[in-house]
């Protein structure tokens, strides 16, 4: 949860949609986890300041590694109330010992975007990866009971950012019917790991909308491309009609954010007035099942049926993963060629073995040094 952005936000929204809820029933409503001590600690301190007058002022803020917030122990997945007890701190020194729920109804993040490589040199522990993506991995079948097989909950490839990890170990908490949404890294859209979360999502998930920007990055300090993903989980067999027929909004934001939604306020107007931009770009997307393309953005509907089938290897008879990249990117034209070409063209792998060629490994000879720039001119 960082400092607590995404809470504080959220407290004020359930403020602005019922002024009789008290502090101390709107903080009930509201977790949060963090790993390190100090942006724990931060998120506290700005959710308790909303009513420094409060008696009761335990913001429900948990300073854990998130995978161990729900580990496969001997207890299982039902988790008793024991397994769930956490100590809460305030802005004083006294602490408050609670019950964390079992499930949520929203689960909202912006995970680290620490490529898998690095995973285990910041966590200073060697096998940390390798933990991290056991707890991630096991788990029951989706609706919550622990699974005989003891299979992986979802086929991702090692070579995935942690991000990923985040995702599938976040859809444990979230109850059906229940929203995710997280700010991630834009390369699963594309890339050959990203299969595996997208086989994820298509079999969990309603996907609501995947959004993107063509003129802005959300993290200036991040050195990395990101995408606004929102999902409604359905899973479980009873929900894949629900799933196949549902539409994903694939969105391309051609103005900035704070174009179309005004940054947020303490005056109590200005929280209405942004309220409602954040409904009526909701409306925007949501209310377009077809093509659309104005000056602030452009909205492409894809079944998720159809998103399953091309990303289905008949062959090899199992998700092998499709570049969703293009029905944010590529132009209309390149849809409509696709569409009156249907029957003339065919994918590259049916006629020929497509691979990558031999990695090499040798960075320092491809990439050149200032000195060796200035060397060769």
């Amino acid at each position: 949860c960082g400092a607590g952005t995404f809470l504080v936000r959220a407290y004020q929204q359930k403020k602005l949609m019922s002024q009789q809820l008290g502090h101390e029933a709107i903080l009930n409503t509201l977790w949060g986890n963090d790993i390190a001590k100090f942006p724990a600690h931060l998120a506290t301190i700005n959710l308790a300041i909303n009513d420094l007058a409060a008696e009761k002022n335990y913001p429900r803020i948990i300073q854990k590694d998130f995978f161990d917030l729900l580990s496969s122990d001997e207890k299982g997945f039902q988790m008793p109330e024991d397994v769930r007890k956490v100590m809460l701190k305030t802005m004083s020194k006294e602490g408050l010992e609670v019950i964390h729920p079992r499930w949520f109804d929203a689960v909202v993040g912006n995970p680290p975007y620490t490529r898998q490589e690095e995973i285990s040199e910041i966590s200073g522990e060697e096998t940390y990866k390798e933990k991290l993506i056991e707890k991630a991995l096991s788990h029951p079948s989706a609706g919550g009971r622990k699974s005989i097989t003891g299979e992986d909950y979802a086929a991702l490839s090692k070579r995935s950012g942690i991000y990923a990890y985040f995702f599938i170990h976040g859809a444990k908490f979230l109850k059906n019917g229940g929203r995710f949404g997280f700010i991630v890294s834009n390369a699963w859209l594309d890339v050959e790991y990203g299969a595996g979360l997208q086989e994820f999502f298509l079999k969990n998930y309603k996907i609501v909308a995947v959004i993107e920007s063509k003129v802005e990055r959300w993290f200036e300090d991040a050195d990395i491309n990101t995408v606004i993903v929102i999902l409604e989980k359905a899973a479980g067999m009873e929900k894949k009609k629900e799933r196949d027929d549902n539409l994903v909004r694939f969105v391309y934001l051609s103005k900035r954010l704070r174009d179309l939604i005004p940054p947020a306020q303490t005056i109590w107007a200005k929280q209405i007035e942004r309220k409602q931009a954040i409904d009526n770009l909701i409306k925007t997307i949501l209310g377009h099942d077809d093509f659309y393309q104005n000056e602030e953005l452009r909205i492409y509907p894809k079944k998720q049926s159809e998103l399953w089938d091309e990303g289905f290897d008949i062959g090899e008879q199992k998700y092998v993963g499709a570049k969703w990249g293009k029905y944010l990117r590529a132009p209309e034209i390149f849809f409509k060629i696709l569409e009156k070409g249907k029957d003339k063209l065919v994918p590259l792998k049916q006629v020929a073995d497509v691979r990558f060629g031999i990695k090499t490994g040798a960075n320092e000879f491809f990439y050149l040094t200032e000195q060796e720039i200035k060397r060769r001119k």
